[in-house]
């Protein structure tokens, strides 16, 4: 078989892929959820090879699937390198993706390619494929916009910090403080209008900082 599984990891709904496309794939959907409201499912991620041959002799016989009632879509022969649904790394979307009017699919398109996600297939606009050398945003980036999109989104002020060159960025929230790498700056400026930004100089950053960091009795 010239495309195995490696590694795999659950994505949801009994549904797993490659385990470092997993990590990205759980990443995507959340910040999809916590940005725009919309719940994305895989209706399928990895296959084993039996399901692909399978999927095969229907599209090259020009069968009927009897799960759609249709004629099975194209699919790769199970020993092709690009049969990447072997290996963990295609998923199939549900929740109306690839449907372009519907706001799931303008909300899920808006930022799968940042997380290594892209569609690749002509007239499959629901399958996409994961690659590391797509990828944009590291988890650690995207787990702190998240986290600044769930608490404006519930009512919690976020102050965005920002400071000289010397200083940097920062996050402030209700006894919360964190200093924002480079990469994270850039991610929090494409939310920034869901916090408030405070600019200052290195001593009322400090004073700021000072303030936010300090131990409660």
């Amino acid at each position: 078989m010239a495309n195995t599984a490696a590694t795999q990891a659950p994505i949801g709904g009994g549904q797993t892929l490659n385990a470092d496309a997993a990590r990205y794939w759980l990443a995507l959907v959340g910040r999809v959820k916590a940005e725009f409201g919309h719940t994305i499912i895989a209706t399928e991620g990895t296959r084993v090879y039996a399901r692909q041959k399978y999927l095969w002799d229907g599209y090259r016989a020009g069968r009927v699937d009897p799960s759609t009632g249709r004629r099975f879509n194209p699919a790769w022969p199970p020993d092709s390198p690009l049969a990447y649904h072997l290996s963990g790394r295609a998923v199939d979307v549900g929740s109306g993706v690839g449907y372009l009017a519907t706001a799931a699919s303008r909300a899920f398109y808006a930022r799968a390619g940042q997380y290594g996600f892209r569609p690749t297939v002509a007239g499959e606009p629901w399958h996409f494929e994961w690659r590391r050398e797509w990828v944009g945003i590291s988890l650690e980036t995207a787990a702190v916009v998240k986290q600044v999109i769930t608490a404006i989104s519930v009512g919690e002020e976020m102050i965005h910090l920002k400071g000289s060159a010397a200083r940097g960025e920062a996050l402030i929230g209700a006894g919360y403080y964190h200093s924002l790498t480079p990469e994270e700056a850039s991610q929090v400026g494409l939310v920034a209008d869901r916090a408030v930004d405070l600019r200052g100089n290195d001593r009322a950053y400090d004073l700021i900082r000072a303030m936010v960091t300090r131990p409660t009795a």
